[in-house]
């Protein structure tokens, strides 16, 4: 934490390590004076820190006085001082008569905040006609003390150039130079002090003489016009005292030193020469700066306009004081910036950073509040401005991580109103809107610091626009998914309805799959419509979607239609019905063929109804009246509705008319099987002609084993009652291999018959094709059958296809 202490610390470290350097000028280390300006014009470079380390002066504000002595080589000017001060100021030497003090010097006071300067006298033959030295050591002392003492003898008083009458007016009109713009605001004190006074003139008379004098010399001095009329009263105060002779009046001497003294120490004396009217309001602090300033000007012929130094000081002052606050000020600031940066959001920011500037604008104020009070407050103003810059980015920084939590807030209870499926989604909406933006706006002016006008409309406005873009969005996809559930749903509905009705074919096939359409569409559109209430879409939205829904739900429907009429499944389709009639009966009992049974009749029934089903997976066979109604399409063909072309139609015939044959043939070949038995003198010839056989397998040792074999293996089947399964698989699998090979065969038959048919229609001769040859003689027979004269019909053949 930043205090006044560190401040003037850190400031006036600055301000050494900045100063000019000059040549050295000469410290006495035995007291604590330094000479402040040299013989050779050079100001010293150590008066700043002999105010801080060795007088202690700098903090105390304006809580010190300035005191200069002006007057003649050797009329103990520095006598008088180091009477009445304790100073330690060089004294003339009584046998050489020479100039002690060379330069300026300045020493404190003992006890005091009182600083005295002893300034090189006038007249002296070290410096002879060359006056310069003295006309800018008289301007320096004027224009940094309060009180100026002139000390003269009593004998001088009178005397133009004793009394050192032209150095004053020298003073006088440079005095109407100094403060030409500060009249009755700034007066210096002339403290006269007469030395070796005797009695025999009153002070009285002298007063009014020098009195008289000076107000001569001050019409005299060529002034302004707008300042002729001023007297020497509106810029200077004149006060008198005297003192005995020191070497013949010693005792005397002392006393009047020591009443002289309390005009400087005690603030109750009636006399007291330190008025608030006299103090040239340069902080303690500041002096040193200053008085090197003033003696720039001085020394080097500028322009010496000393309201002027007081402002340049007085801003340089308070720049020095402002940019050691400012320093510690980001020192105190920068441990937030890292929070910042990464995201966090600073709770109280406006209280914390508020606190912080205010202790910074409290030093300052306590500081560089003792300056000229226009540089103060202008400077001031730039000192809060130039706070307010470094907040403003932290500010700033503030507001964009105030900004992503509202948005991410706003984001989080969208996503989970809408995990809810929450059926006022808008309200939701807005409400979780306003809820973010009320957020930022209440922790944007939190933040915001006393007394500025910062503002957050763009991080604002951006916010605004991510919430209604995100919703916008957010909605679209929730109508989205609404829309896309109703279509999975509709087809949800038509993929259990339309396999179903496709398999059990009925007559009013179409119309019940068109009512399951219509019925599946409707459930759909009033569930969508009934979830959509809370998204506040417009008719046209609405419109739009219900109609999206109706042309997915009719192409839903074309395409389980398209997979329920691939030739596979319509071949299936055709295969089932046509066994249905032909294999089994009305009982649904599988048929056992004899030589009694139509196969013809049956055959041509069960061809006819399947060749029928073909024309009803030809087309979707429904109104396009009742279509349009339905699903709303009005640019509806005919041609749409077609299932199955011709092309299809055909192929699909031929593979069917193809599978059907072999059943008929299958058929024919089981009344074969049923109706073949071995005559009983097959038997007996077989066992005459087989007896040598018999015999010869017996004395066989391998055949007797063989047989032996069988016969145990046979006895085993038959001992665990495995005989009967075991012969019944073994017809079935001779008979499966007997049906097998004679199936190759009689398709080679077709397929020679087929091509000759093919052939034949080619040719345009297509009388009296059948699908048989006249070598069929074992079949022909088969088929025969009583005709209308109750004879057989041996010509009977296959139904002609």
């Amino acid at each position: 934490m930043m205090t006044t202490e560190v401040l003037e610390d850190q400031v006036n470290q600055v301000e050494l390590t900045k100063k000019t350097v000059k040549k050295p000028v000469t410290v006495d280390s035995n007291t604590t004076q330094i000479q402040i300006v040299d013989e050779n014009k050079q100001f010293t470079k150590i008066l700043s820190e002999s105010m801080k380390n060795v007088w202690q002066l700098e903090q105390n504000g304006f809580n010190y006085h300035i005191l200069s002595i002006f007057g003649s080589q050797s009329t103990g000017k520095s006598t008088l001082l180091n009477k009445l001060f304790n100073t330690k100021f060089q004294v003339m030497n009584e046998q050489s008569r020479q100039q002690t003090t060379k330069g300026i010097w300045i020493s404190q006071a003992e006890d005091s905040n009182l600083l005295i300067l002893d300034v090189e006298g006038t007249d002296g033959r070290e410096r002879g006609e060359e006056q310069d030295f003295e006309r800018k050591s008289a301007l320096f002392t004027l224009a940094i003390s309060e009180v100026l003492v002139i000390n003269i003898w009593e004998n001088m008083v009178g005397l133009y150039q004793g009394a050192n009458m032209g150095l004053l007016k020298t003073v006088f009109e440079v005095n109407m130079q100094l403060f030409l713009q500060q009249q009755g605001k700034i007066k210096t004190l002339l403290l006269f002090v007469i030395r070796d006074f005797t009695g025999r003139t009153p002070m009285s008379n002298l007063s009014e003489v020098l009195t008289g004098e000076l107000n001569k010399m001050w019409k005299d001095i060529s002034k302004p016009e707008e300042y002729s009329e001023s007297n020497l009263s509106d810029y200077f105060d004149l006060m008198f005292t005297s003192l005995p002779h020191k070497i013949y009046l010693p005792e005397q001497f002392e006393n009047e030193v020591i009443q002289l003294r309390e005009r400087f120490y005690n603030t109750d004396d009636p006399n007291y020469v330190f008025k608030p009217k006299y103090h040239r309001g340069i902080p303690a602090d500041g002096f040193s700066n200053y008085a090197e300033n003033i003696w720039d000007q001085v020394a080097y012929n500028h322009d010496l306009d000393i309201p002027t130094q007081q402002q340049l000081l007085a801003e340089y002052r308070c720049d020095e004081i402002a940019k050691a606050i400012i320093d510690e000020f980001q020192k105190d600031i920068t441990q937030y910036k890292e929070k910042l940066e990464d995201g966090e959001i600073l709770e109280d920011m406006g209280k914390i950073f508020n606190e912080i500037r205010d202790r910074s604008l409290e030093l300052y104020d306590h500081s560089a509040g003792r300056y000229r009070k226009e540089v103060y407050n202008r400077k001031r103003i730039e000192f809060i401005e130039k706070m307010n810059t470094y907040l403003h980015v932290y500010y700033l920084l503030q507001l964009r991580n105030v900004e992503k939590k509202a948005y991410a807030d706003f984001k989080n209870k969208i996503s989970e109103a809408v995990k809810d499926d929450s059926l006022f989604f808008v309200d939701t909406l807005e409400e979780q809107k306003s809820n973010s933006i009320e957020y930022f706006k209440q922790v944007a002016e939190e933040s915001k610091l006393i007394d500025t006008n910062w503002g957050y409309t763009d991080h604002l406005n951006q916010l605004t626009k991510e919430i209604n873009e995100y919703g916008k969005i957010t909605k679209d996809q929730q109508l989205n998914k609404i829309k896309k559930n109703a279509e999975k749903n509709t087809f949800n509905v038509l993929a259990a309805s339309v396999p179903q009705k496709m398999n059990s074919v009925r007559d009013h096939l179409w119309d019940q799959l068109g009512d399951d359409l219509e019925k599946a569409l409707n459930n759909s559109i009033e569930s969508y419509k009934t979830l959509i209430k809370g998204y506040d879409c417009t008719e046209k939205e609405v419109e739009e979607n219900v109609q999206a829904i109706r042309n997915n739900g009719w192409n839903a429907f074309c395409n389980l239609i398209a997979e329920e009429t691939t030739d596979n499944i319509v071949l299936v389709h055709l295969r089932e019905k046509f066994e249905e009639i032909f294999r089994y009966d009305k009982n649904g009992l599988p048929r056992i063929w004899n030589n009694n049974d139509d196969i013809d009749s049956f055959f041509k029934k069960a061809k006819d109804e399947s060749l029928a089903l073909i024309s009803l997976f030809t087309f979707i066979d429904i109104s396009e009246q009742k279509i349009r109604s339905i699903t709303g399409i009005e640019e509806l063909q005919k041609e749409d509705l077609n299932i199955i072309d011709e092309e299809r139609s055909k192929k699909i015939l031929s593979k069917f008319l193809r599978e059907v044959e072999l059943q008929y043939i299958d058929a024919k070949r089981s009344v074969v099987r049923t109706t073949s038995k071995v005559p009983p003198w097959f038997i007996l010839l077989t066992m005459i002609l087989g007896y040598n056989e018999f015999i010869s397998i017996i004395k066989n040792p391998l055949y007797l084993i063989g047989i032996v074999l069988i016969g145990v293996i046979v006895y085993a089947l038959y001992v665990t009652n495995l005989l009967k399964p075991t012969i019944r698989i073994a017809k079935v699998i001779i008979q499966d291999i007997w049906l097998q090979v004679n199936a190759f065969f009689i398709e080679s038959k077709l397929k020679r018959k087929h091509n000759r048919i093919n052939t034949a229609s080619s040719s345009g001769s297509t009388d009296n094709i059948s699908y048989f040859d006249e070598d069929d003689i074992a079949l022909t027979k088969l088929n025969r059958r009583k005709n209308n004269k109750n004879a057989y019909d041996s010509n009977a053949t296959l139904v002609n296809f």
